[in-house]
């Protein structure tokens, strides 16, 4: 279609012929035709210079934290026997905006890369493009543009902070206490369960009867009598939280959770109502995606996800993370506490625990204000519940 150059030119030699037709000077003909030629030229070079392109895109690091940067570079290939002249790439990320670069030139059967530079500022999951090529002629009196290239996801994980200090608790074998868990990856002596054949597993482990019939690898787990396990829920209910203080819930269970694994924790997750288990593959990123795209929760009944878990982590590590505390909350931590050896309840709130309502089980608890970090609340807590690690 004509850019705005294009349509002041064709508005002209309209103008010109029928001045030509009115008064038949001869020069109005001429200029008005030499005009009206030009856009018919332009035509055909936008017709030719097809901005249906190939166009690639890399996403480097495809997962970042909030506040960093992330690289992203368009790869375009003209196949045209023509150059593409005046090419603008627009290339959209949803949530966050768009970059819009512009190429003078791409001669004809080349290739060319055009970075650009993304700070990510808050957590999500992002899809970034497709990618809008527009083409002119050489006067800049024609464009065409198509949309193009892949979908890819960018995903921004919370922010995390570094803690200090593990929790004591009881593994399965109850007669044994540990503060640094083993790593059942190293040759446990109880058989725990079975799961899906992941990369780098020992082949010797390999449980044939199920694999036949699921006609997949499938692993005998083993786990160490010692080795600790926890539970870390987010409280998503949108009424106990804030804006604010939501975003900080997210940054303190993405921190505590990523404290505990690195130590060795079998630990589970529970996100809203989004169970994550240890035993699924690539839980830890699993985790991650979970918090990069959780969004409070209007209609979530906490008593009611809670209950289908109790009795599965027997002497292990509780670890609550909610906003304000209400009854729901302690009702839903007094059906969940007497299974774990170690209570934690996290608050992220402009206000500090008062009384805990309901609760009927020992804990640990401290309220992250506006201002403060997490570290600074997991350390308060250590001296009370907490081993020094």
């Amino acid at each position: 279609m004509p850019t705005r150059r294009g349509w002041g030119v064709l508005g002209l030699a309209v103008g010109l012929l029928l001045l030509w037709l009115l008064l038949g000077e001869g020069e109005f003909l001429s200029v008005g035709a030499l005009l009206a030629t030009s856009m018919a030229l332009a035509f055909v070079w936008v017709r030719i210079a097809d901005p249906s392109v190939p166009i690639s895109r890399d996403v480097q690091p495809e997962r970042v934290r909030e506040g960093d940067d992330v690289v992203i570079t368009l790869e375009l290939t003209n196949p045209s026997p023509v150059p593409l002249l005046g090419i603008d790439l627009v290339d959209t990320i949803r949530g966050i905006g768009s970059s819009t670069s512009h190429l003078a030139r791409v001669p004809a059967h080349k290739r060319v890369r055009v970075p650009y530079r993304v700070t990510t500022r808050a957590r999500g999951v992002y899809r970034v493009g497709p990618v809008r090529v527009a083409v002119t002629d050489p006067l800049g009196l024609m464009t065409r543009s198509a949309v193009g290239g892949p979908v890819d996801t960018l995903i921004v994980y919370p922010r995390t902070e570094v803690l200090e200090g593990y929790p004591v608790v009881r593994g399965r074998d109850p007669s044994i206490q540990a503060s640094r868990p083993e790593f059942s990856a190293r040759g446990g002596e109880d058989f725990f369960t079975i799961r899906e054949y992941r990369h780098g597993d020992d082949l010797r482990r390999v449980h044939w009867p199920t694999t036949a019939r699921r006609d997949e690898l499938m692993i005998r787990q083993f786990e160490t009598p010692w080795q600790s396990r926890g539970l870390l829920v987010l409280d998503t209910r949108s009424q106990v939280h804030d804006p604010e203080g939501f975003e900080s819930a997210v940054r303190g269970a993405a921190s505590a959770y990523l404290h505990l694994e690195r130590a060795g924790f079998e630990l589970d997750a529970l996100i809203g109502s989004d169970h994550i288990r240890s035993q699924d593959p690539d839980p830890t990123n699993r985790v991650l995606e979970a918090l990069a795209a959780v969004q409070p929760s209007s209609g979530l009944d906490l008593r009611a996800v809670v209950a289908r878990l109790r009795r599965r982590f027997i002497g292990g590590a509780l670890v609550v993370v909610t906003g304000e505390v209400d009854e729901q909350l302690g009702q839903a931590v007094s059906t969940l506490g007497p299974d774990f050896g170690n209570v934690l309840l996290l608050s992220a709130s402009a206000m500090p625990i008062g009384l805990l309502p309901s609760i009927r089980t020992p804990l640990a608890a401290g309220t992250c204000l506006p201002g403060e970090t997490w570290a600074e609340t997991w350390q308060r807590l250590k001296g009370r519940s907490w081993a020094s690690a």
